[in-house]
């Protein structure tokens, strides 16, 4: 999927979240549209481990 599909994707995900209060879980590998469009983030920098991070993300 092209950027601009993606970011008219999780705007529509987001509108989503707003207007009906639904909780979205999605996986992304790009990190920056991860932390424009969400507002929690959960990280897992080592898949062997298996231990996330929490960061808060948001505007």
């Amino acid at each position: 999927m092209d950027i601009s599909h993606r970011v008219e994707l999780l705007r529509l995900l987001r509108d989503l979240n707003r207007s009906t209060g639904r909780t979205i879980v999605s996986v992304l590998h790009d990190l920056s549209l991860a932390c424009r469009y969400s507002d929690h983030l959960v990280v897992v920098p080592d898949p062997v481990s298996g231990t996330p991070l929490i960061v808060p993300a948001g505007d």
